[in-house]
């Protein structure tokens, strides 16, 4: 019957599955998501500082910033100091 296969093909498939299976676990807890970053605050991640809020997303300081023009103008020149301070780092 040709779906039959011998022990030693078993054996050789549990133990290849096994690896891959460990390779797979390794990788998951190695890997980190990345952090959010605040917005408001360009140099920090987000705290979570507003209650219910999961991050930048959906937090309301956030969203009234940047929905103000005037408030949003103010925050300009600090995220372009943030930023050039990033790329000096780099």
């Amino acid at each position: 019957m040709p779906w039959r296969i011998s022990s030693a093909e078993a054996k050789a498939t549990d133990h290849a599955w096994a690896r891959t299976s460990i390779a797979r676990r390794h990788d998951m807890t190695t890997r980190r998501r990345p952090d959010p970053r605040c917005p408001l605050r360009p140099q920090e991640p987000c705290t979570l500082c507003q209650p219910g809020a999961h991050g930048p997303h959906d937090c309301a300081t956030v969203w009234l910033v940047m929905g103000d023009p005037e408030l949003r103008e103010d925050l300009r020149p600090h995220t372009r100091a943030a930023a050039e301070a990033r790329r000096a780092q780099r």
